[in-house]
Formats: structure tokens, sequence, C-alpha cells
């Protein structure tokens, strides 16, 4: 136990990078407190509510409940980070594995590190909710047992959450990488949210829902059947149930005994596998020869697949747009309510859908707006591998152009069924799309090519902070403003086919003069860079 407690502090320390005899670590200080303070009207709101809840002597444990759930729910997202984190991807474990220490001493010392983590967060949390109740409830004997709940609450869904983390690291080896990890619960985390967010929409639009879970309160606390050392914890806080605090001090000791179980089994033969490669050797026949266009386009599109940071955000938020949108029109009722609307003619303002779709949802997209700053300092290969500058430069707008693409026919579609489109329709929308994301995907060479980010650590320090996509998406939504402001100001509305047709035939031009003039300014832009 010596052992463990002595590389908890080891762990503690070197996690703790607040040294007041630096300026970094009295900065970080200051941080720490302005972020403290931030908290602290979201605290202030949490104990105004519940003290009048609590005051009014009805439903105390029910009430006590739904605050319970607060702090549970968000360690346990946290925990989904923090045990992979702390146990597989930090990296004092290569350092710990050589040490003439014992596995459990190590296990012991990273459990101690996220659960102190973890109780912290959640107890102060927790904090404002059972201050509200000793507020209205000064009973000495309540407050020891409280206080008692108040510590040990956010442990059960950390050590839950924690062992089926520790389950899945070992049976997927694939997730024991820390960038493929992130792409997956990153993309999990957003779909959490886009569903979070859908069930409050219906909630919310639906009055005879609401009113009805209000006439049984009771229906709320079926929630904590995701928790359901919830209900054991308020009633031995609000009733003093020994029973009920038995319960839920057995169930977590229980949890912890098969998370620190399941650590032993698990961690290290995981931990120990993670440098190890596993690929299979495969036959390699006769490789297939490309032209020299599309071998450069095969190549980005890997390592833009490849590599999660730029999955993320680079391809991703164009087709993310599109769910987000479809989900809300979903939820709102849009295709019930246009089905019961008799629409007039919608086609002459297919041409402008495409545009503005095109615009919009094409600046999502930030492959070619990070293309070069994708390179890094390698950028010089460019200069150097036998293909010219105008054809990698075209490549590269290519693959941009056709994954943009492919998010705007996405969303074309989606459109086209709730406006009940015929074939004549989507091609109209799809031209216009076209056009405008040539010039998108163009612009984003273009300021990637003149100001490229090259200076960065990691995959995530090219794409993130990147003020050339921030340029392209900028100049997209200006130019969707001028073309829009002439149909309110001017009245030309009645004629937006012949307007639409007009800024389609601007576009084409520009095109025009990016695919033939656009790859030479570029190519001299990066001149300046390699």
């Amino acid at each position: 136990m010596s052992e463990a407690w002595l590389l908890f502090k080891v762990l503690f320390k070197n996690s703790m990078t607040l040294d007041l005899k630096t300026k970094k670590g009295r900065r970080g200080v200051v941080l720490m407190v302005v972020l403290a303070l931030c908290f602290v009207p979201t605290l202030g709101m949490l104990y105004m509510s519940f003290l009048d809840a609590f005051r009014q002597g009805m439903l105390d444990t029910l009430m006590m409940e739904a605050g319970m759930l607060i702090p549970c729910a968000l360690t346990a997202v946290m925990a989904l980070m923090v045990v992979p984190t702390v146990f597989y991807f930090s990296r004092d474990t290569d350092l710990l594995l050589p040490l003439p220490v014992t596995a459990d001493s190590i296990v012991l010392a990273k459990t101690g590190m996220i659960l102190t983590s973890q109780v912290l967060v959640g107890t102060v949390m927790a904090l404002p909710i059972f201050a509200a109740y000793w507020t209205v409830h000064p009973d000495i004997l309540k407050i020891l047992v409280s206080l008692l709940v108040l510590v040990t609450l956010p442990l059960l869904p950390v050590f839950v959450l924690g062992l089926v983390m520790m389950v899945l690291m070992y049976v997927v080896p694939a997730l024991r990488n820390k960038d493929r990890f992130n792409l997956v619960f990153g993309i999990l985390t957003l779909i959490v949210a886009v569903g979070i967010s859908t069930l409050s929409s219906s909630f919310g639009a639906n009055p005879d829902m609401m009113a009805e879970l209000m006439s049984n309160p009771e229906d709320l606390a079926l929630i904590n059947y995701v928790f359901p050392q919830i209900a054991w914890a308020a009633r031995s806080v609000t009733t003093l149930g020994i029973s009920d605090l038995c319960l839920y001090l057995g169930v977590t000791l229980l949890g912890l005994a098969l998370f620190m179980f399941t650590a032993r089994k698990l961690f290290l033969p995981a931990v120990t596998n993670m440098g190890s490669t596993t690929r299979k050797a495969r036959s390699r026949g006769i490789e297939k020869e490309h032209p020299a266009w599309l071998a450069c386009l095969l190549v980005e599109n890997r390592m833009l697949l490849r590599t999660p940071a730029w999955f993320m955000n680079c391809l991703l938020p164009s087709f993310l747009i599109v769910i987000i949108f479809s989900a809300v029109f979903l939820i709102q009722g849009v295709p019930a309510l246009l089905a019961d609307i008799d629409l007039p003619d919608l086609t002459p303002w297919m041409p402008a859908i495409g545009i503005m779709t095109g615009l919009f949802v094409g600046s999502m997209s930030m492959i070619t707006s990070t293309t070069f700053s994708r390179e890094g300092q390698n950028l010089w290969r460019m200069k150097v591998i036998p293909v010219s500058m105008r054809t990698q430069i075209l490549s590269r707008g290519l693959l941009g152009f056709l994954w943009s693409s492919a998010g705007c026919e996405l969303f074309i579609l989606v459109g086209a069924w709730l406006l009940k489109a015929d074939l004549l329709d989507v091609l109209l929308m799809s031209a216009g799309s076209l056009v405008t994301n040539v010039f998108v995907n163009g612009l984003g060479l273009l300021t990637d090519g003149w100001h490229p980010h090259l200076i960065w650590d990691d995959d995530t320090g090219a794409v993130k902070n990147n003020f050339t996509a921030m340029i392209e998406m900028f100049v997209s939504w200006v130019v969707i403003l001028l073309a829009v402001l002439p149909l309110i100001l001017f009245g030309w509305a009645e004629h937006i086919f012949w307007y639409s047709a007009a800024w389609i035939g601007i576009f084409a031009l520009i095109d025009l003069w990016m695919i033939l003039k656009g790859p030479a300014v570029v190519a001299r832009f990066l001149e300046n860079q390699i």
C-alpha cells in the first residue's frame, strides 16, 4: 500500500503543473480561479432552484434524486474519457511498466488519480443541492449522512463506466490508438448530443407529454433506473433509512471491487500490447498503375480518412450539418406541415436553392482550405516529387470538390424529399451547387496556398485555429448575403430563375479561371513557403 501511495503522490504532483515560483504556474493558478468564478453563477442557480423546491415540503426524496442525477451523469460522461486517458494514453504508463513496482500498485495509483478528479467535480456540482437541503432541514444526523453520500456519490458511475471501457479496450485492440479512440468516441459524442437535443425538442414541442409528466411526478424517477444507487442514496438522506444507506454503500464497494479486479486482469495485458504491431501479412500482387493526378488524389484521400483529427474536422462537418438539419426538420414536424400545404411551383427557385446549398454546405468542409497546412514542415516534398505542381494542386482541389459535393447532394436529396421535388428540380439544384462547390474549393486552395499554417505539433494543430478555413467560410457567407440582398431590396424574386442563371454564369466564369489560372497562382504562393 505504501508503494501505491508513493506512486500516487508522484503522479499527482506531475499532473499538477501549478508551481507558484514560475510564471507559467502563476498563470495557471489565475486561470483556475477565473474558471471557478465562471461556475459560481451556475452553482448559485442550482442552490436557489433546489432551495425553493425543498421549502415546499413535498417530494423531498424525488427532488434529491433529481439533484443527485446531475453529478452522476456528469461524472459518467467524464469517465468515458478520463479512464482511457489515465490508464492507456498517459505518458507515464510507459515509464511505470519497467519500474520494480507491482502491477497492483500501478493500478491503485492510477485509480486514485481517476477518483480524485471525479470526486472533486462531482462534489462541487452536488454541493449546492445538499446545501439547499441542509438550509431547509438543519438536522445534524442528516447532515452527517449526506456528507458521506456527497463524497461517494460520483464513485459508482466511474466504476461502472470505467469497467466497460477497460473491457472494450481489451476486446477491441484498435481502440488503443489514441487518435482512433478520439475519432470513434468523438463521433459517438456528437450522435448523443444530437439525440439529446432531439429528445429535448420533442418534449418541448409536445405540451401534452409535459403535462402528463408534471401531473405524475413519480414518472420522472424512472430515469433513476440508469443510476439505481441514487434512490437508495436519496432515501438514506431524507428518511435516514439504514437499509438504504447499507445498500448504497454495499453497491459502491461492490463496484470498486469489480473495477479493481477488472483493472488487474485486463489493464496490463492490454497496455503491454499497445506498442506491438498486429498487422497480418498480406500477399501483394502487381499494383495497378494510376495516372499521376489520380495517384495524388488517392494518397491525399487515404491520409484524410486515416488521420482522425483531419477526418473529423475537415471531412465530417459537411455531412454532420445535413444530419443536424434533417433531425431538426423531422422533430419539428416539417414534412407533415409541408404535406398539408398546397405548395406553388418551386422549380424557378431550385437553382437558387442549389447555389445557397453549395456555398453553405461546401464551406463547412475544410479539405481544400487546409490542404497545404496539413503538410506542415514537409511541404517541400511537393516540389521534389516527379509530378507537376499544377497536377498536385488540381488533384487536391478535385478531392475537396468530390467530398463537399457529396455532402451537398445529400442535402439536396433531403430537400427534394421534403418539397416533393421531381427529377428536373433535383438537376437544377445540383447544377447550382456544383458551380458553387468549384468556387468554394478553389477559394480554399487560394487562401491556404497564400497563408498556410505549417508549424504545428500534432495532427490536430494543422486544422485547429487555422484562419484560412475561416476566410473561406466568411467569403462564402458574404457571397450568400450579396446574392440575397438584391432580391429583398429590388424585388427581383419574380425573376428568380434568370437571376439565379446569371449567378451561375458568374460562378462558371470564376470557376473557369480557377481551373486554368488558379494552380499557377497557388504555385507562386507556395514558392514563398517552400
